[in-house]
């Protein structure tokens, strides 16, 4: 508190005025390290009689004295590396240490040229800031980036937008969860990709299948926005049946964004073929006639089927016919034709039958015995007596058992 220096009245009529009213200042200096805030400033005046007092409110902010400054706005792609432009300057009249940092969602990706300083009175510096953009990420990113004097408490800030664009987004679809078809089908399901981003792009593939799944292209290059439709070739062969997964992942060249696409694929026994021989095993004595072998084809699979017959065996053995027409899970009988020869030898004879209907087939086998004459017809006779002794004019009845012990009927 400062005074003006006292003078002494020339009368007591001017001293009176003079000590009437006087003019008092505060002086008011918070340190540096004085917290921003409100304070309060009571002023008491006591002249031994009587005390007044005055209360004030003090303000105190807290004024780095620095200019920060960044670039407003960048745009950039996933996966891509940018830097961006920070200024400090000091104009304070003093020296002046800095920490420099930044606040956001990416700040694990944000790196500095440098991360503390100091700079002389009218110093200026120039930083970069590093962003490493993570691949699978895109929008608009606000970073505040934050400059801290060591002399104050708080900080000079400064905001920056980051905007991924999606330059390499792509999908990958199959057009359906599931399919079904039969063994042995030849079958193609299609697999869709779109490059969604804003640059041309290409795509490499990986197959996660059977191996009767084959994955006709495995990589494409896509111009922004284009669309291609890939074929994934099925023919699972005979006896497969079940249900069965197909993965088939995307990965793009830059930007190395991965896609995954999924289906299912049942496949159904729809083919079969049974075909057998009513007897395995037959005999034939007499070469002078025709015989007939009776068998059954029957279709097992979905689809309606013109079955032929192929016979393997003696030259004398044939077909009644050499193909049926048989409806799904329908049966057919038929016949082996045998017209053995006189002059055959006297032994067994295998024939085989095949039925096939190009895709399936079946097999079965009827032996043929050619016999000689003494196992065809073996009769025999049998006397009740073996001896005979009879008086003249007398008479016996002798009983004779007559036997075949052959394998063919025969006439006495």
């Amino acid at each position: 508190i400062r005074r003006p220096p006292r003078s002494t009245p020339s009368n007591s009529s001017a001293a009176s005025d003079v000590y009437k009213r006087q003019t008092i200042y505060s002086y008011i200096t918070p340190p540096s390290k004085t917290k921003e805030g409100n304070y309060n400033l009571k002023i008491k005046v006591n002249d031994g009689n009587e005390e007044k007092e005055q209360e004030y409110s003090i303000n105190v902010k807290d004024c780095p004295q620095s200019e920060f400054q960044i670039e407003k706005e960048k745009v950039i792609c996933p996966c891509q590396n940018v830097s961006l432009q920070l200024s400090l300057e000091n104009i304070a009249n003093y020296y002046e240490s800095y920490s420099i940092s930044a606040e956001s969602t990416l700040k694990e990706w944000i790196s500095f040229s440098e991360n503390n300083f100091s700079l002389a009175p009218g110093e200026k510096k120039e930083l970069i800031a590093y962003i490493n953009a993570p691949c699978n990420i895109y929008g608009k990113y606000k970073i505040k980036f934050k400059a801290k004097p060591s002399h104050y408490f708080s900080s000079l800030t400064s905001e920056s937008l980051l905007d991924i664009r999606p330059c390499y987004e792509f999908s990958l679809n199959f057009k359906k969860s599931s399919y079904k078809l039969c063994e042995n089908d030849q079958f193609e399901i299609p697999l869709e990709i779109l490059n969604k981003g804003t640059a041309d792009n290409s795509f490499k593939f990986l197959l996660d299948a059977p191996d009767w799944i084959i994955l006709n292209e495995n990589s494409a290059f896509l111009k922004a926005g284009e669309e291609k439709e890939l074929k994934l070739s099925l023919n699972p062969p005979l006896g497969t049946v079940g249900d069965f997964t197909i993965k088939v992942e995307g990965l793009s060249d830059y930007g190395s964004v991965s896609k995954k696409a999924e289906t299912s694929v049942n496949v159904e026994k729809c083919y079969g073929l049974s075909l057998y021989f009513n007897s395995k095993n037959e005999t034939i004595c007499d070469a002078s006639e025709e015989y007939s072998y009776a068998f059954h084809v029957r279709n097992n699979g979905k689809f309606d089927k013109e079955i032929s017959l192929t016979l393997e065996g003696p030259e004398w053995a044939s077909l009644k016919k050499h193909r049926l027409y048989l409806d799904s899970n329908e049966s057919k009988e038929s016949e082996v034709i045998i017209e053995i020869p006189a002059n055959a030898e006297h032994k067994i004879y295998s024939i085989k039958l095949n039925a096939s209907d190009a895709i399936v087939s079946s097999e079965d086998i009827i032996n043929i015995k050619y016999a000689k004459e003494e196992e065809c017809h073996k009769p025999s006779l049998e006397l009740s007596e073996s001896k005979l002794l009879l008086g003249i004019e007398q008479s016996k009845v002798i009983n004779a058992k007559i036997t075949n012990d052959g394998i063919e009927k025969t006439g006495i």
